[in-house]
Order: C-alpha cells, then structure tokens, then sequence
C-alpha cells in the first residue's frame, strides 16, 4: 500500500498519512486550478462569440437602417409629389392654379413663359390633361438652329394649343399678368426681373399694349444676358404706336 511504502525508520505512520493529505490536496488544488482555468476559458469564448454575434447583428441593423435611407432619400427625390406636406384645407371651391412642371421649370431658370399658361383655359388645359403633369415622358424636338432637345412629352401637346400674348384677351391679360408676377416672386426672381406690365381703360389701346408686351418680353429674356439688356417698366410711347 502506498501508506506502507511511506513508512520508513525515521518517519512514523502519523506522518506518512500527514504527507499523503497534503499530496491529495496539492493534486485536488491542480485539479481545481485547471478546472477553473478552463471554465475562464470556456466562458471568455463564449463571451466573445456572444460580442461577435452582437457586432454582427448591429452591424446588419446599420446596414438595412442605412439601405433603408438611401432607398427613401433616392425615393423622395425621383418622387417629391409623395412627400409634400399637405395643406389643412378645405377644398377650393374655385379652380386652383395649377402650372405644369414645364412651366415651372422655365419660371425657375428665369425663361420666358408664354402668359397663356396663366390665363384659365391654359391652367384648365393642364388639369384635363394627365401628360402635361407627367414629366417621365420625354418627346425630341428640333429647334430653328437644327439643334435636337429632349422636352416632357405634354410640352409638345401643350405648345400646340398656347395663344401668344398678343392675341388673347385683355381680360386674360389682366389675368394671367398678375398670376406671372405672383410666381415669379415665389421663384425667387429679383426685384429689377419682375416684369413691369401696362394696362389702360381704354379698349383702343388694348390691342396696341398686347403686341408691344408680347414682343417685347421675348426680346427682354432674350437681351437680359447680354450688355445690350433693358428695363421694362418704362412703355416705349414710339413703340407702341
């Protein structure tokens, strides 16, 4: 027995069964020491797979919140209509001002914009046609250089049927003067742009103000990027006659 084989001349029974104690114990404090170590080891792993989980995880939320923005910024700039705050209220009892967004394309770079537009049957003839809203549709044309352009589809439509200023009617004049001038201070036009229209009571001089107004505000937007630019708020008496 190993007790017995412990036991020599010089060493009692008493201290042999002393010696294998502390034997026993120094074997079960290893035991332990290592059995501890792995169990630190063991929970560490599972500490770090449980923190690599966790950094995937949120890296792929990160990532879906992100696609989920970029997908609802690309969104809400192809289709801005979907976005626009609607107003509180009621609905109008009279026809609203709606331009087409050729129109308001022009009145935004500042171009010349034909006042039919802005009289009733202009602003009604936007409403009744669905094309003229729609702006994916895109039709060439050629220009009197030679020179091809892509324009919205219900442009092309809506160019068939404007009325120069010169031959509409003093009443759709009057009107659509005063819608130009409203947008184009909500363009943001400056002050020496905005154009100056002349009016007068008297039915004879109705006709001569449309021509001259007609012809020159095509010049006007023509020469106002040019040193050879004018004002308009002054009515040439010469040319009108």
């Amino acid at each position: 027995m190993a007790q017995e084989k412990l036991v020599f001349a010089t060493i009692t029974e008493a201290m042999a069964i002393q010696q294998l104690a502390l034997m026993q114990s120094a074997r079960n404090n290893a035991n332990k020491m290592r059995w501890d170590q792995a169990m630190e080891a063991e929970m560490a792993q599972a500490d770090e797979h449980t923190h690599n989980a966790k950094e995937a995880e949120d890296a792929l939320i990160t990532a879906t919140i992100q696609e989920h923005n970029d997908i609802l910024k690309e969104d809400k700039k192809q289709n801005k209509a979907k976005y626009l705050p609607v107003q509180g209220c009621p609905v109008p009892t009279s026809q609203p001002v709606v331009l087409s967004p050729t129109v308001k394309s022009k009145l935004t770079k500042g171009s010349w914009v034909a006042l039919w537009h802005l009289t009733n049957k202009g602003i009604k003839h936007a409403l009744s046609d669905p094309a003229s809203l729609n702006t994916d549709r895109l039709d060439i044309i050629r220009d009197a250089n030679g020179g091809m352009s892509l324009i919205p589809t219900g442009a092309t439509k809506g160019s068939r049927a404007v009325i120069d200023d010169a031959n509409l009617t003093w009443d759709e004049f009057m009107q659509a003067a005063t819608r130009l001038l409203h947008h184009m201070q909500l363009k943001r036009w400056q002050k020496d742009q905005l154009h100056h229209f002349h009016y007068s009571d008297d039915p004879i001089e109705w006709h001569a103000l449309l021509l001259y107004q007609s012809k020159q505000r095509k010049l006007w937007h023509m020469t106002v990027i040019t040193d050879e630019s004018y004002s308009l708020a002054k009515i040439s008496e010469e040319l009108v006659l």
